[in-house]
């Protein structure tokens, strides 16, 4: 039987995550990734998949219809989003 305190983490527990953020700043949220990244993993038992996508400058990042203005980075965000999907269907319960 699994204690109290762990029932709230089971919740995360052998899911796939894909990390993504977006900020004012240069380095778009790596920060804040890395440490999600710890507590998902280490803390929660979740998969994290090793890729990572951070939006840097945000409020000038998108254009009126809400797309990323650069190419890359939504080349990027969408290969991360096809990679979550391929390995959330392998770790899928039937």
């Amino acid at each position: 039987m699994r204690e109290p305190a762990e029932q709230p983490r089971a919740a995360f527990r052998d899911r796939v995550f894909a990390l993504g953020a977006a900020s004012n700043g240069t380095y778009g949220g790596y920060r804040s990734l890395t440490a999600l990244r710890h507590v998902l993993e280490l803390g929660c038992g979740a998969l994290v998949l090793p890729d990572q996508v951070a939006i840097r400058n945000a409020a000038s990042a998108f254009d009126e219809a809400e797309n990323l203005r650069d190419a890359g980075d939504g080349d990027r965000l969408r290969s991360m989003l096809a990679r979550l999907v391929d390995v959330a269907h392998q770790y899928a319960v039937p």
